[in-house]
């Protein structure tokens, strides 16, 4: 074999492989919901999004004193409406750095429980399938994989559930 094929074929072989690399996708191996795998290829970018909690209330809501002052006015909302105003805002960051929710692939959930004594992780669920999976209102069919941690207290008074969130795509 002549060195001008040698070099034609290790070209050959260099772009298959490049072709072949830059065609792995993040795999969904989902059973369900409560069981979904992923598998991440190397190479993907990585999008960190740290605790949120209710971030939705009202201008004069965000110190302990101004909460204090206007009482009922300023409560977050039960666990459905702090999950859905969590997954409101994750959409909005998501989407401003020109990712998307399907882009999400774990989340960490701390839940406290509620003036019942009880943590309503039916209420979050609820909020959480608006955003994540088949019957999501929001277009988003991908499931994350997610952990579900009961707490004794979270840092912002009031809030009953604190989300944060790891997003990951190939690169573009």
């Amino acid at each position: 074999m002549s060195n001008l094929t040698k070099i034609a074929v290790a070209l050959l072989i260099s772009c298959v492989a490049s072709l072949t690399a830059s065609a792995q996708m993040i795999e969904r191996t989902s059973k369900g919901f409560l069981d979904p795998g992923i598998v991440i290829p190397a190479g993907a970018e990585t999008y960190y999004m740290s605790g949120k909690g209710n971030h939705a209330w009202a201008e004069g809501c965000k110190t302990r004193d101004e909460r204090t002052a206007k009482g009922d006015q300023c409560k977050p909302g039960d666990m459905y409406a702090q999950g859905q105003a969590i997954f409101a805002a994750f959409k909005t960051q998501l989407e401003d750095a020109g990712w998307s929710l399907s882009d999400v692939v774990m989340l960490r959930i701390f839940g406290i429980p509620g003036e019942d004594g009880k943590v309503d992780t039916g209420g979050f669920n609820k909020a959480y399938q608006e955003y994540f999976g088949e019957n999501s209102t929001s277009g988003n069919t991908n499931l994350p994989s997610r952990t579900f941690v009961g707490a004794h207290t979270l840092v912002v008074p009031g809030w009953l559930v604190e989300v944060e969130a790891r997003a990951i795509r190939m690169p573009k």
